[in-house]
């Protein structure tokens, strides 16, 4: 085997080493956070009282109406003229 091949595995091992590697230990490092919640050793994470939780806002009508509009222009695309 010349150094090119050897230079080749050894770059191969780490990529997988990298793509298998970060996700498992973030795996692991979000279930002991889990466990550890669970069994009161570290205390739960709660957001700031005034923290947007990402609910919808309320839409006015033209928004409602214009959303329609443009979802049944889409439609009449996929399914052919009326």
């Amino acid at each position: 085997m010349n150094e090119y091949m050897v230079w080749l595995i050894i770059g191969i091992a780490i990529c997988l080493l990298v793509f298998i590697g970060v996700p498992l230990l973030g795996k692991i490092i979000r279930e002991k956070d889990f466990r550890d919640q669970v069994s009161g050793k570290k205390p739960e994470r709660k957001a700031p009282s005034g923290f947007r939780t990402g609910e919808p806002a309320e839409e006015s009508v033209e928004i409602q109406s214009i959303k329609e509009a443009s979802r049944l222009k889409s439609m009449q695309n996929l399914f052919g003229p009326k």
